[in-house]
């Protein structure tokens, strides 16, 4: 065969490589991967609906653990951006939020820049399952001719699925791990599965502004009336304080106080029985001013709202330390346990 003939077919197969092979493959390809998530549907959403959230559970940090990132915009707004230069590995690119569906979905526009220039959209959405989350994570790639090529010689569903399956792994781990423990406003938060337990307490309808003046003028009478009842053995711990409800457009609460005891057949006249059922709860210790332990009740507030969880039958401290044996505030300890539904 003559060089001609041979230089002749050898730019015949280049050109069916470049300009006939792209016709056969497909410009527009779909990546989707999913996981279930054992948690409410809003604490997964807090843990996607911001670029900077996303970053956290990305599977290409590891990749380069030394790239520099940038985040402009209102998180979780559209417009908002991310932007990432790292080594080969990873490049040059930038994320945007082009819409979002409450709840629901985040859509953005992922724009590489290097080593290669492409601009594909890609989307994470929730779906409620069985009590549980359902994530999906998709990307749609597009590849202009006859650049498509590409998708023939390469598995990109594999390469792509792959750290796709990795990232919502991490998300799965994220969220599991925070649902039940958290640091809030400084304050260690975690979850306590109680038993059933049983109390004898008081029970009014106190005014914000006589909460303060309740405690002292009724903690006192409820272990003298357990004492003169002849049963001190039975009283385990602490005295208690317990918020059954919480009225904030008439500035007042449903509470009480009282001592936690063995048995729920133990009765006093003047004094309630109350039995709580074991379940779910978030504790929280606070050292301090039994002044200032609203700040501790923020944080637990905050932890709830931001998981989507609603408050049980009732919340309660336990105060620990005697005031009274410390020389100190910032040694008086007060539990706080949150029953949760």
């Amino acid at each position: 065969m003559s060089l001609l003939k041979k230089i002749g077919y050898g730019l015949l197969v280049l050109f069916v490589i470049v300009m006939v092979l792209p016709l056969l493959a497909p410009t527009d390809v779909v990546f989707t991967r999913s996981i279930t998530i054992e948690s409410s549907p809003k604490f997964v959403w807090n843990n996607v609906n911001t670029l900077e959230a996303m970053d956290r559970w990305s599977p290409w940090n590891e990749l380069d653990p030394e790239m520099t990132k940038t985040f402009k915009g209102e998180p979780g707004s559209i417009g908002s951006v991310s932007r990432w230069e790292g080594n080969d590995d990873v490049g040059t690119g930038e994320q945007e939020i082009k819409e979002v569906v409450e709840g629901v979905k985040v859509t953005t526009e992922l724009r590489f820049i290097k080593p290669f220039d492409a601009t594909n959209k890609a989307f994470v959405m929730l779906e409620k399952a069985d009590g549980k989350v359902k994530v999906t994570w998709q990307l749609e790639a597009h590849s202009d001719y006859p650049m498509n090529v590409i998708n023939l010689f390469m598995d990109m569903e594999k390469m792509i699925g792959s750290d796709f399956e990795k990232g919502l792994g991490y998300l799965k781990n994220i969220v599991e791990a925070e649902l039940w423990s958290a640091t809030y406003l400084g304050f260690e938060i975690k979850a306590v599965d109680a038993e059933e337990t049983y109390y004898i307490n008081t029970h009014d309808t106190v005014l914000w502004s006589e909460m303060d003046q309740y405690f002292p003028d009724n903690i006192p009478q409820v272990y003298s009336a357990v004492m003169q009842a002849g049963v001190p053995d039975a009283i385990i711990g602490m005295p208690r304080g317990f918020y059954f409800y919480w009225d904030d457009e008439n500035e007042r609460t449903d509470m009480g106080v009282g001592v936690q005891v063995t048995s729920s057949n133990m009765t006093l006249e003047g004094y309630e029985t109350t039995t709580v059922k074991a379940g779910k709860t978030l504790v929280l210790d606070y050292y301090g001013s039994y002044n200032d332990s609203e700040k501790a009740h923020f944080a637990l507030d905050e932890f709830m709202t931001d998981r989507g969880l609603e408050m049980g039958d009732m919340a309660i401290e336990e105060y620990v330390t005697d005031p009274t044996t410390v020389e100190n505030e910032s040694e008086i300890l007060t539990r706080i346990t949150y029953y949760v539904k």
